[in-house]
């Protein structure tokens, strides 16, 4: 065989080895690109079911129904819910705490400070009592009743004038929360109780029976402890833990530094600590 055919015969043998080398690759991409398929589908259907089920939880949580309310009585729990900051339900709580009402939607901003959107939003839904015209009649002061808030029955509670079985289960079931009640102010945080049926009890029920509260320290207070509390989330019984641990000793003026914590809530957390 002359050296051209041997050169001749080497070069086709390579050329030929190449080309079924770019065939195995080519091969090999089309197999690795067709297992692959059924991950990416599986991911996007997966992508597409918690979508709809986000959407649907949005849907649900936007469609909440809101009921009129008065403003006045609005709480922590009930102000997150309406989506106001900690500072704006603390300026709402300094501003009752000093035994003031709010009258109208534009006093409530200058009160608390909540957006334009915020007011726009919600001041739809506020129900301010309508109070007599200083020229009408007076009405004849209601009548003392001799029944102890901290004892009395809920039946005994629906003789008060606009208290029906609803409401007076629902006293009952906050005097069982908070321990029994302190102060007749502690009313003003039962939910659904309207300013002249509140007014109403203040003065025709009296609150002779102490209550039985058993003090715990804030120095020594385990998490547990303070969760069990009322007036304490979970979230704001660990705010306390976390800076007793900072400093390495707390007491109840401490509470103030902590973000969320107003006058209010400390003057009533000072009833189960010390």
């Amino acid at each position: 065989m002359s050296y051209k055919t041997a050169h001749r015969f080497s070069l086709m043998r390579k050329t030929r080895a190449v080309f079924f080398m770019l065939i195995i690759l080519v091969g090999m991409q089309v197999y690795f690109y067709f297992q692959k398929t059924p991950e990416v589908t599986d991911f996007v259907h997966y992508d597409r079911a918690l979508q709809i089920q986000l959407d649907s939880i949005k849907k649900l949580t936007s469609t909440r129904k809101i009921f009129p309310f008065n403003p006045n009585f609005i709480t922590d729990q009930r102000g997150y819910f309406l989506g106001m900051s900690t500072s704006e339900i603390d300026r709402l709580h300094h501003f009752r705490a000093a035994n003031k009402w709010i009258q109208s939607a534009q006093e409530f901003q200058v009160v608390t400070k909540v957006s334009n959107a915020w007011l726009r939003k919600f001041s739809p839904y506020f129900n301010f009592p309508t109070f007599e015209n200083s020229t009408k009649k007076t009405k004849a002061k209601e009548v003392k009743l001799s029944i102890d808030l901290n004892t009395a029955s809920a039946k005994e509670l629906t003789v008060v004038r606009g208290i029906g079985a609803v409401l007076s289960e629902r006293i009952i079931k906050y005097r069982k929360r908070i321990q029994g009640f302190s102060s007749l102010d502690q009313l003003d945080e039962v939910y659904g109780l309207k300013p002249e049926v509140l007014e109403r009890l203040k003065q025709q029920l009296t609150l002779n029976t102490p209550t039985q509260i058993q003090k715990i320290s804030i120095d020594n207070a385990s998490l547990e402890e303070l969760m069990a509390l009322p007036y304490l989330t979970k979230t704001e019984a660990k705010k306390i833990i976390s800076l007793r641990t900072k400093q390495g000793t707390i007491n109840l003026v401490d509470l103030a530094r902590i973000e969320g914590f107003g006058a209010l809530k400390i003057k009533r957390l000072t009833l189960y600590l010390f």
